[in-house]
């Protein structure tokens, strides 16, 4: 279907087999504390997610630089700003391959610095490759959810990350961290392939 979608099931997939480790260490009651296996597959699958809209998103603005007339792109991607020394490198170049790469560099280290991740920061993210103005509304309805609780259930994944990422998932001051089950996290890999394959389904 696309090979960045491609990438982003084979990333979700080879997240998915650390739970081995994790029921094999819980079946053998073996006495050490592996939840940061869960912990880690949750951030992981956060990440490739966002690896999957840089990619859907960079191919989408070169594309519409050298295959899309001006009427199919979107009024976001009209409004990219491009260094002058991008354009002259563009103007005298005369190869299409060349001043593709040229591009796509530039577009790759300009979303570089962005995080594709929360409801916001995706649907800002596809309004350069997508008109569609109520996004939340058409992905909710093609993973089969109301709009305000999908919202709401993708954001508390990503809050969730952050506290992993950035707190080591503590909750206070005496060393009590966020209970995590392979539950939940089987939760959490469900819900970003559904909403990368809703993203795939209506963008593409």
């Amino acid at each position: 279907m696309n090979r960045f979608y491609d990438s982003f099931l084979a990333g979700v997939e080879t997240t998915h087999n650390v739970e081995v480790v994790y029921r094999y260490v819980d079946k053998e009651r073996i006495p050490i504390d592996v939840t940061d296996l869960l912990r880690w597959q949750w951030v992981q699958f956060v990440s490739v997610f966002d690896r999957f809209i840089h990619d859907l998103v960079q191919k989408g603005i070169v594309d519409s630089f050298f295959i899309s007339g001006i009427d199919d792109v979107t009024p976001k991607t009209r409004d990219l700003l491009v260094k002058m020394e991008i354009v002259v490198q563009l103007l005298f170049c005369t190869s299409e391959v060349d001043r593709r790469c040229i591009l796509d560099n530039y577009i790759g280290k300009m979303l570089s610095y962005k995080s594709f991740q929360s409801p916001e920061n995706v649907c800002d993210a596809l309004s350069y490759i997508w008109k569609e103005k109520n996004k939340i509304k058409v992905i909710s309805r093609q993973m089969g959810m109301e709009s305000d609780y999908c919202k709401q259930y993708w954001n508390n994944i990503i809050l969730r990350r952050n506290q992993i990422v950035h707190a080591s998932d503590y909750i206070d001051n005496y060393g009590n961290r966020q209970d995590i089950s392979i539950e939940d996290v089987e939760k959490t890999r469900d819900f970003m392939l559904l909403l990368g394959d809703a993203i795939i389904q209506s963008v593409c």
